[in-house]
């Protein structure tokens, strides 16, 4: 009976003190309010002013295990296909393929600026490769992505005798950038600014 009596002002206490913490935060709400909108606006404002803008431009591929011409394509060819992607994933990010395409758009860049710039991704039911491209100006991330669709066949035919890559489609000119993404910025600076100021009241 003693045990029981003793336990239920901690309960009480647990309870109280749980609403005290609720009304402390109620009670400078504006101020957590306040210091997490400002934050959202001057992460936003930086995002824009001082992070220079990349542009990307993307192609995609289809991956054929037998060169162009060969008869139609039976189910096997797919499959077959399909486990070629990984291979040619490779290749297209290959030193070859980055500097010979750099080359032909007259840039002069290290293979691992180059290697940063390009990545690649495979769709999941389908033998297709998809190539995005990321410079600082959309003409040159479009003009990069171009000249990698052209080498990129020329070095996946040498490489791996008896297959061809197929561009499905061409890069397009990019409208807008890819980064920053200042509205992403605001929000996780929005939500830090929230849980600090959460923090230091509790």
């Amino acid at each position: 009976m003693q045990e029981n009596h003793r336990n239920t002002p901690l309960k009480g206490e647990r309870t109280i003190n749980l609403t005290r913490l609720l009304r402390a935060l109620w009670k400078r709400a504006w101020i957590i309010v306040l210091v997490t909108v400002l934050v959202a606006i001057v992460t936003f404002v930086c995002s824009k002013q001082f992070i220079d803008p990349t542009y990307q431009s993307y192609f995609t591929a289809y991956v054929n295990n037998r060169q162009d011409g060969q008869g139609s394509t039976t189910s096997s060819d797919i499959t077959a296909s399909k486990n070629l992607t990984y291979l040619y994933q490779e290749i297209i990010c290959s030193r070859s393929v980055l500097t010979d395409a750099a080359s032909a758009c007259g840039m002069e860049a290290s293979y691992g600026k180059l290697q940063g710039n390009v990545t690649t991704s495979i769709a999941q039911n389908a033998a297709l490769i998809t190539v995005k491209v990321r410079a600082s100006s959309p003409e040159e991330a479009q003009k990069l992505a171009n000249a990698i669709a052209q080498a990129a066949p020329v070095h996946v035919a040498r490489v791996v005798e008896g297959s061809s890559m197929r561009i499905v489609d061409y890069p397009v000119l990019p409208t807008a950038p890819s980064a920053p993404n200042s509205s992403r910025h605001a929000l996780l600076g929005a939500v830090m600014a929230f849980v600090m100021m959460a923090a230091a009241v509790v």
